[in-house]
């Protein structure tokens, strides 16, 4: 997050001048910093500390939770509505699912019995509630504070990426660091810099200036 934080950064500093950032006003601030914390701090360690416990697939399973949650803060803080188009949308994406829940050892069957998901599934939950949160705050800042994308992405993630490491620091062995194979660790670094933080995020960024 603090590598890909720092790049973006730089992108938009030598596309627009360090004017740009004095534009940003103390609101804005405010919701970068809060973006920061809920999108990144928040949902990617409760994703990442569930995922210890949760295969990936009842991961992904339970992002198929996320249009409703949009749904309600897009309510709450925009006052929108839903349409004949959001709701077409929500039950394609309710039946696409409906595969994975009635397969012979149903997900759903295993998540209710086994009494040791539900921790995991709760912390998850409170993660993508988080992260829907965060990206509600993006939409605000880029589609209606009319802050670039890229600067959003930079600076959340730039500041997101600090707290974490301050967290890790905290909580986990750093004994120098808490990296062991350096190899894969800058591999698979690099391509969630690459996958993840510049072309999902951006995309992501992107799109909230045109949908809701």
């Amino acid at each position: 997050m603090t590598v890909a934080g720092i790049m973006l950064c730089l992108l938009y500093f030598f596309s627009n001048g360090v004017k740009s950032y004095t534009l940003l006003t103390s609101y804005d601030w405010m919701l970068l910093i809060q973006t920061a914390f809920f999108s990144i701090v928040i949902a990617y360690s409760a994703d990442l500390w569930s995922l210890q416990y949760l295969s990936c697939t009842e991961s992904a399973l339970l992002f198929n939770t996320s249009p409703f949650i949009a749904a309600l803060f897009s309510y709450w803080w925009f006052n929108e509505s839903m349409t004949k188009f959001k709701w077409a949308g929500l039950i394609l994406g309710t039946v696409a699912i409906l595969p994975m829940t009635v397969c012979r050892e149903s997900i759903t069957n295993k998540i209710i019995i086994d009494t040791h998901h539900i921790l995991p599934l709760t912390i998850l939950l409170c993660g993508i509630t988080a992260s829907v949160y965060g990206w509600t705050l993006i939409r605000e800042l880029v589609k209606k504070r009319n802050v670039p994308f890229v600067a959003v992405n930079g600076i959340s993630m730039f500041l997101g990426g600090l707290m974490i490491m301050m967290q890790s620091f905290l909580i986990e062995s750093w004994d120098p660091l808490p990296v062991s194979n350096w190899y894969n660790f800058i591999f698979y670094t690099g391509l969630i810099i690459l996958l993840s933080n510049v072309l999902f995020s951006n995309l992501y960024a992107y799109l909230l200036t045109v949908y809701t």
